[in-house]
């Protein structure tokens, strides 16, 4: 599984900052340390309050997730918004990953995985990877929303620890397959 964050990372998000926003992004890719990512591509705009940190965190990023290969670790300094950004960046991971390969993917800063093993998050994985549909994902986050939504136009059907549903969304925060992300990047 691939792991893509695009965010910006600013305190100029509301008024009531109880942490540094910097600090909160640290936090969050700390908490994905041992998620079992075999590729990681982060695309980070730090504001200009944060711009002098960039050697620290890139040095945090290596350390935080120092089972994986330096290679493996791919780090940009900016944030794609815009679609001719993805296109190319997408085909490239097509071609390098398949189509079928599964991708952690969030534009937020502030999204931290709190389950305390891996065990859930797995079995999560290979239902996914099961599934038969050409486009899926699985949500990591905004649980009660998502519960909410899974029986708002079918019946939800539960397997294991996951609710199954087929709906369309698109969530900036969530696990999908390739095809998926191609499908709407490209």
């Amino acid at each position: 599984m691939i792991l893509i964050v695009s965010s910006f990372v600013t305190n100029n998000r509301s008024a009531n900052n109880r942490y540094s926003r910097f600090d909160i992004f640290k936090y969050m890719l700390h908490s994905y340390k041992d998620i079992p990512f075999t590729d990681i591509y982060l695309f980070i705009l730090l504001d200009n309050e944060f711009i002098n940190q960039q050697r620290t965190l890139t040095e945090y990023i290596y350390t935080t997730f120092s089972r994986l290969s330096a290679d493996k670790i791919n780090i940009t300094y900016d944030r794609y918004y815009q679609q001719e950004k993805w296109v190319p960046f997408i085909i490239s991971l097509v071609n390098k990953h398949g189509i079928d390969e599964l991708v952690w993917f969030t534009q937020n800063d502030d999204h931290v995985f709190v389950d305390f093993n891996m065990d859930i998050l797995i079995e999560g994985i290979e239902l996914l990877k099961n599934d038969p549909s050409d486009h899926k994902s699985i949500y990591f986050s905004h649980w009660p929303e998502i519960l909410r939504m899974s029986g708002k136009y079918q019946e939800p059907v539960l397997i294991n620890n996951y609710v199954n549903f087929k709906l369309s969304l698109l969530d900036s925060i969530q696990i999908f397959n390739l095809k998926l992300l191609y499908y709407v990047f490209v």
